[in-house]
């Protein structure tokens, strides 16, 4: 970490604005400050001082400089001070809380009422009651020895405290859960993790203060409604780990009218500054309404279809964007099963119906019921479906929720801790059961779509019909070749194939289609050219998105000031992929880069070629050697093309195999595809020259003898036909 770096930034404070450095929860507070949302002070310790910590094991000391100035500031800005208090100023107490780069939901450690100790409890006291000064000292207790003392009591030096918790924060990042976390969604273990420190706001104040989760729409179905939940008189890790079930947002306009319409308008606010559907938390404090964070919210796959098509509907996303939102694990997921009424209802007359909770998450799974974390990992181990059932969950319960096949809680709601988690898994999902009564070893099925768990084992499903449903199964399975986005395959990466058996391939299904025209072969040939292009040209997308990671690695390896002055927002975005601190970075990973990128949704595929073509561009104009330039500019530009559906996959093909003519760039860089280069270059020259499908036929097996089967029987029909 550079000398004097400042590392610790107010929420409206300039610099280090990046979701790289202030984590996603930081960049999102910056973003609410903003817009003018309503959010308590407070400030972002930066992801460099995560990565310091894990190579030196200790907070860097410019850190403490920085606590004490932004700490001040909290002060000066809320009339509090931290640590004590007195009749006319109230304690400053804080929350401190994880923030990474990328969604970890309940993986790492959080404290609040950070800052109690005997002289705040009084003060709390004499001004607002024991009730609530007990309540926020026994919460502070609990939750402090469980994270950071590990048993050793209450400390009532307040800087300590607020020490520790950096420090037990900054060790979550690497506990257990949040390794198995990382590693079932490919997250790297070196990006590290942001800390927010802020000015705690009070939803346990009194029976006018409440604490809740809302989203801009129904993250279960997709429907146009403002949805979420909330508790009165809490704090919000009472709904996150869902020891309690809380009020649908619905009943918050009955509760208070005002925050209702506040909230609905600063959720749909932010949804159309981000132009997508997004989560908030929230507290009231005696009325008054506050955003504690903002994210873009994970839903489920009947909801993704659904808020997809509203969003074309909406004129908000085109088709392709819609295409592009929608996960391939989501699409396939649509397909999936749900319980019919109609089979529900004969269960709920046959007395199979053992209860119902709230549905959390949908899809349909049966199994033994596990009672432990434990138990779910073992029976898991012997080959056996399994349902775990817990009275709530914690981030202590992953490796059990990871083992299940669905998930079922006695308590929470639909944002709570089992919620959150069975949704980023994608299993079913149903919480607030209370009237489950099941012995270990019973079987049982979980729809997580109705909230209803059954007796016994069930085969009998059907998958979701409804209409933006299948009008996205349409578009997706009837949708041309102008806006049908094709996708990266990374399974493609591990095998190796040769770009002369592909040139081959390619041209000889080209000649063959226009050659069968009017005749019995014409859609056959067209069948085969569309198949043999198409996959031809998935893998060369593929190939080229390793190629430009590997090339734009240097990034980070070369003399950097103009490039910082004039592509400074694309480095900044691209050192989440690579894994780069500012610009200290030495040794990059380029195949670290393709393993991260496989995590992410297809529009940031595309993103991230567009980035890499405007540094490649800069590169070019300033003169960086043989790094990047036009050609890679190029190499990047047509594959970002491709995969965004402005050329389809002849075109695109095609352009690829006249890079390499032209500029001799291209193959090469990866193993996944082997060539031959002299004999490469004249394929590429006879293609232009020969359009005679048994001459072309003839030549190009001269140099290269091996065409795919279905390309060979095609054209030995065609012969046969006398049709070439």
């Amino acid at each position: 970490m550079a000398r004097g770096k400042q590392v610790a930034y107010l929420f409206d404070e300039a610099g280090a604005n990046s979701v790289t450095a202030r984590g996603g929860k930081g960049f999102g507070l910056s973003e609410l400050v903003d817009l003018g949302v309503p959010v308590p002070p407070g400030f972002t310790v930066t992801t460099s001082v995560a990565r310091a910590f894990a190579q030196h094991g200790r907070l860097p000391k410019r850190l403490e400089q920085q606590l004490e100035r932004q700490l001040k500031v909290l002060e000066s800005r809320t009339g509090k001070k931290f640590g004590r208090g007195s009749d006319s100023i109230d304690p400053l107490l804080l929350s401190v809380r994880s923030g990474a780069a990328v969604s970890m939901p309940g993986m790492m450690d959080t404290i609040l009422n950070l800052g109690m100790n005997d002289e705040v409890v009084s003060t709390l006291a004499n001004k607002y009651g024991h009730r609530f000064s007990d309540d926020c000292f026994q919460r502070f207790q609990s939750m402090f020895n469980s994270v950071v003392a590990g048993g050793a009591g209450n400390l009532d030096d307040p800087w300590l405290q607020l020490e520790m918790a950096l420090i037990a924060v900054l060790n979550s990042w690497n506990s257990r859960r949040a390794l198995i976390f990382r590693k079932e969604h490919g997250i790297s273990n070196g990006l590290g993790t942001a800390v927010n420190v802020q000015s705690m706001v009070f939803g346990n104040l009194d029976d006018r203060s409440g604490t809740g989760v809302a989203f801009s729409r129904n993250v279960a179905t997709g429907a146009d409604q403002i949805y979420g939940e909330f508790l009165i008189n809490a704090q919000g890790e009472d709904i996150v780990a869902g020891r309690a079930t809380p009020l649908p947002l619905s009943e918050l306009e009955v509760w208070n009218a005002d925050v209702f319409n506040q909230l609905s308008g600063i959720v749909r606010k932010l949804e159309e500054k981000r132009n997508d559907v997004v989560e908030v938390e929230f507290t009231v404090e005696s009325g008054q309404l506050y955003v504690l964070q903002v994210r873009n919210a994970m839903r489920t796959p009947e909801a993704a279809a659904t808020i997809a098509t509203h969003f074309v509907w909406e004129k908000r996303w085109s088709k392709h964007e819609a295409l592009s939102r929608v996960s391939a694990d989501q699409l396939d997921a649509l397909s999936e099963t749900t319980i019919p009424q109609d089979v529900l209802e004969r269960m709920d007359a046959r007395g199979r119906i053992l209860a119902r909770g709230m549905p959390a998450s949908p899809g349909v799974a049966f199994g033994t019921i596990a009672f432990t974390s434990e138990e779910a990992v073992m029976l898991a181990k012997t080959g056996e479906p399994v349902i775990l059932y817990r009275p709530d969950t914690s981030p202590d319960d992953l490796e059990g929720m990871l083992a299940a096949d669905a998930i079922v809680t006695q308590a929470g709601g639909t944002t709570s801790h089992a919620a959150v988690v069975a949704r980023a898994l994608g299993k079913p999902a149903v919480v607030g059961c209370v009237n489950l009564d099941v012995e270990m070893d019973s079987v049982v099925t979980v729809d997580g779509r109705s909230g209803a768990i059954v007796s016994g084992e069930l085969t009998q499903f059907g998958s979701i019909d409804k209409k933006e449903v299948n009008l996205f199964k349409r578009w997706t399975k009837f949708a041309d070749a102008s806006f049908k986005l094709p996708k990266l395959h990374f399974s493609m990466v591990s095998e190796k194939v040769s770009v002369n058996h592909l040139v081959n391939d390619f041209y000889l299904a080209d000649a063959m289609a226009k050659a069968s025209v009017g005749t019995e072969l014409e859609r056959r040939a067209a069948d085969l050219k569309a198949r043999v292009h198409r996959i031809v040209a998935e893998r060369l997308a593929m190939y080229l998105v390793v190629a430009v990671a590997s090339e734009a690695q240097y990034i980070f390896d070369i003399n950097r000031s103009s490039l910082q002055r004039e592509c400074h927002y694309e480095v900044e975005t691209l050192k989440s992929v690579y894994n780069a601190d500012a610009f200290s970075f030495s040794a990059t990973d380029s195949m670290g880069a393709i393993a991260r990128l496989k995590h992410l949704p297809h529009d940031q595929h595309v993103s991230f070629l567009r980035l890499v073509k405007t540094v490649f561009e800069v590169w070019g104009h300033v003169g960086y050697g043989g790094y990047g330039g036009e050609k890679w500019a190029a190499i990047a530009g047509a594959a970002e093309n491709f995969l965004c559906g402005k050329i389809n996959s002849t075109v695109f093909a095609d352009h690829a195999f006249d890079l390499q003519h032209n500029t001799g760039s291209v193959f090469g860089k990866h193993k996944m595809l082997s060539w031959k280069h002299l004999l490469l270059e004249d394929q590429l020259d006879l293609k232009k020259q020969e359009c005679d499908v048994s001459r072309l036929y003839s030549k190009l097996r001269a140099l290269c003898p091996r065409y795919s089967d279905e390309v060979r029987s095609l054209y030995q029909r065609g012969v046969s036909l006398a049709i070439w």
